[in-house]
């Protein structure tokens, strides 16, 4: 099993990647077929997708931040309690929830649940950089960056702005809807961070970041 696990780890990414291009075809081809909140809901996926290679790769180093805001020692802060196992559960589970949604007509009360999570991103995303910002501030961070910020603020909010549009220009989500949209995103957010990570986190995890720390290598220069 360990075998198979790493060897999707190894190509997840790709796979990730080739699903995005897809769904910006599709976003191309259905652009005057599909309801803006079905629009913006499929743009959301895609920003997923795109957020991950940001936190992943391009700088990459989001586990390190996680992981030592989550309390881990620098020793363990490549594995515990994020693991590469942990965050790609966390983040593909719902891209492809949001394509299996997507082949069922995007249901409205679902592209709430992203309107949700690209308020979510941008909210965190900026937390979590002003208290990097005071961490590694005496080794030279000048700025509230931090791996996905970017993709928060030039993906993620636009979709926000986009769904508040929506709702003067279309119509306003009835009570019901959003309660239904508020749990609905809590069961997924159990799904995919409290069960990823309460069940295969691990201090001696045979999934650990190996590839370095990415933007924040030369903030620990001295570790």
């Amino acid at each position: 099993m360990q075998k198979i696990i790493k060897g999707w780890l190894s190509c997840w990414l790709y796979i990730i990647t080739a699903i995005g291009g897809f769904l910006v075809a599709l976003l191309i081809v259905n652009w005057n077929v599909w309801p803006m909140t079905t629009k913006l809901a499929v743009a959301a996926v895609v920003s997923l997708v795109l957020h991950v290679l940001e936190e992943w790769k391009f700088p990459g180093g989001f586990y390190y931040m996680y992981n030592l805001q989550h309390g881990a020692s620098e020793e363990l802060s490549d594995r515990y309690p994020m693991s590469q196992l942990t965050d790609m559960l966390t983040n593909f589970i719902p891209i492809a929830f949001g394509c299996v949604m997507l082949i069922f007509g995007m249901p409205y009360v679902v592209t709430l649940m992203w309107f949700g999570l690209s308020a979510m991103e941008v909210f965190v995303h900026t937390l979590a950089g002003c208290q990097m910002k005071r961490r590694f501030d005496g080794r030279g961070k000048k700025t509230i960056y931090n791996p996905g910020l970017a993709t928060s603020y030039l993906c993620f909010l636009p979709i926000f702005i986009g769904f508040i549009i929506s709702f003067f220009i279309d119509r306003v989500p009835t009570i019901l809807e959003v309660l239904l949209a508020i749990i609905f995103t809590l069961i997924m957010a159990k799904i995919c961070v409290n069960w990823a990570e309460n069940t295969f986190k691990c201090e001696d995890s045979s999934y650990p970041y190996d590839w370095g720390k990415g933007y924040f290598t030369k903030f620990c220069k001295d570790e």
